[in-house]
Order: structure tokens, then sequence, then C-alpha cells
């Protein structure tokens, strides 16, 4: 959903159509947009913090599935609202190939 500036948020990444059972890992993907002040991207794939300002921000995210030497890879761009009341999930979404 999107968020509140100045309240805590949380949001987990959910990658659809997996081919296997391995471990996922996400990264921002550098010159790709940031994600608002006050929050961070975990490995584990769960967007947290407490937003700082009210706005609207553009970001991208890999997702590797395995090993680095084995990996499938997949990337998403997202857009996230940070705004005095809640709404809707981010768009975006990973096509399933990680």
């Amino acid at each position: 959903p999107d968020a509140t500036a100045g309240e805590s948020y949380t949001y987990e990444l959910r990658t659809i159509g997996r081919s296997g059972t391995a471990t996922l890992t996400y990264s921002l993907i550098g010159g790709a947009g940031a994600l608002p002040a006050g929050l961070v991207l975990t490995p584990e794939g769960l967007i947290v913090g407490a937003p700082s300002r009210v706005g609207s921000r553009k970001f991208a995210v890999q997702v590797v599935e395995g090993s680095l030497r084995t990996s499938a890879r997949d990337t998403a761009n997202f857009t996230l609202r940070v705004g005095p009341g809640g709404g809707t999930a981010p768009s975006g979404s990973f096509r399933g190939g990680a």
C-alpha cells in the first residue's frame, strides 16, 4: 500500500511464478530511481522504515534466485507514493523469471 509520511511502513515484495525453491535476494538497481527517504529494501524483499516526505518515487528492483553462478534473475519497476493518508498497492510486478 501507499505510505504515510512519518508513520511506520512495511511492504513485502513477492515474486509470482518462481521456478524453484532456492533463496530469493532482492536489491535496488543503482541509477534506476530510489526509495522515498526513510525507507530501505532488505535482501529478503521487505520495504521498511518511516518515510519522511510526501511525494512519489520511482525505483527498480532486481530479484535473484539461487547462487551467483546458477542464478535466475528478474527486474521490475515500481512507483511508491507517500502522502498524508493510505491508499492502494505500489504499481509494478516481476515477470516470474526468478
